[in-house]
């Protein structure tokens, strides 16, 4: 099922009450060089109500979630096929046509089942993981696959082992795919199954056109959290290996050479998800305690100045000079908080609600994806409503603005 509708963005300031935290790859401690809070001037922004943003809305079945998109494939994972090993959907926007292209793992007779995946407009990635995460970690298997997406689809061609590992020996990939290429960060530790391990990470690239490998970062840190976008790698990295204070690092993919640096001071307030970034613009969201759940969203602006954006916010990414991120708002006569999603232009400082969904067991709420590169037009929000034909409106709902 395909709608093609507008949204009517309406003027508001938000504040709201968001979370997350992707898992540490290596443990940590809580402790900090930087334990006082900073004074920030919140960000001097001006309230516009715009024009409408065209929107195509899509329906799925509501065993899938929306795991990564490009701007005219998003990938799915049906978590509930495979008596729980899942399976690959593949959406193409813009005919509205999905499907499963990916029916059970490649390593389901191992015990092998599918987690997440990635998607280009040409490939798709994914991680097919064995073990049990929480009894014991260190003891848990991963393999990396990438398959074309064939012309005409959705369909793939034949899947390829990318990389593989034990996570006491490299920890899960955090994984992307940007045209053609598939980038991953897996980090190391001290821990009891490996002698002599110590702290460190790298992100590697495959091409996958012509097989060939490299290093694209290596470090004797604790990588947080890594994105690619056009000719940069963007990543977080702590600070010390007892703490939780980050600095964010961008490289050039094709000269290496460090283009930009900036340390957080968050202190002991850990960061939430991933920073985002654009042309010397940093924004990042860090869980202040003792209110651990509650993101107070930071912009460092290209002249150097940092302000704080929103008292919580989550989820920040660019498309094109606008930053688009997760608030809530509260409406009603109960004050009921509200999903929305709020865009700020950085460079002339407009700020407007894109969406704002009253969300609930039976509506969807639109949510956006953590750790999304920056797009330079395509935004792509979903959210999952249940209960199979008893409810009307069932199903992952996939919306992609056209900005």
């Amino acid at each position: 099922m395909v709608r093609t509708a507008y949204v009517w963005l309406a003027m508001t300031l938000c504040a709201a009450v968001l979370a997350g935290c992707m898992p540490d790859p290596a443990p940590l401690g809580s402790g900090s060089d930087t334990e006082s809070k900073r004074e920030i001037e919140p960000f001097p922004a001006r309230p516009i109500n715009p024009e409408a943003i065209p929107f195509d809305e899509f329906r799925l079945p509501e065993s899938t979630y929306l795991s990564d998109y490009d701007t005219r494939f998003a990938v799915m994972v049906d978590s509930w096929a495979n008596r729980g090993l899942s399976a690959i959907v593949l959406l193409d926007m813009d005919s509205g046509v999905y499907g499963t292209v990916l029916a059970e793992p490649v390593d389901a007779r191992e015990g092998f089942a599918v987690l997440t995946a990635r998607c280009s407009n040409t490939w798709v990635a994914w991680e097919e993981l064995r073990g049990d995460e929480q009894g014991d970690p260190w003891n848990v298997r991963w393999k990396l696959y990438a398959a074309p997406i064939l012309d005409g689809g959705p369909a793939l061609g034949d899947a390829v082992l990318v990389a593989e590992s034990i996570t006491s020996i490299r920890s899960r990939p955090l994984f992307q795919v940007l045209g053609e290429r598939l980038y991953w960060m897996t980090n190391t530790a001290p821990n009891p199954e490996q002698e002599g391990a110590v702290y460190g990470a790298s992100i590697q690239e495959r091409d996958l056109a012509t097989s060939a490998d490299r290093t694209v970062v290596s470090s004797d840190r604790t990588i947080h959290t890594f994105y690619v976008q056009a000719d940069e790698v963007i990543f977080s990295a702590r600070v010390s290996p007892e703490g939780v204070e980050e600095r964010v690092t961008v490289v050039g993919l094709s000269d290496g050479v460090e283009r930009f640096t900036h340390g957080l001071e968050n202190g002991a307030a850990p960061i939430s998800h991933w920073p985002t970034y654009f042309e010397r613009t940093l924004v990042w969201a860090e869980l202040d305690p003792p209110l651990a759940d509650v993101p107070h969203l930071h912009v460092r602006t290209h002249e150097g100045n940092e302000y704080l954006l929103s008292d919580a916010g989550s989820d920040p990414c660019f498309v094109g000079s606008r930053l688009v991120y997760e608030t809530q708002v509260a409406n009603g006569p109960a004050n009921v908080p509200w999903p929305t999603i709020e865009v700020l232009d950085v460079e002339s400082g407009e700020l407007y609600v894109l969406l704002e969904t009253p969300g609930s067991a039976t509506k969807p709420g639109f949510t956006m994806m953590p750790g999304q590169p920056r797009a330079e037009s395509v935004l792509v929000v979903s959210d999952t409503v249940f209960g199979a034909d008893g409810v009307p409106d069932s199903g992952t709902w996939i919306r992609r603005y056209r900005f």
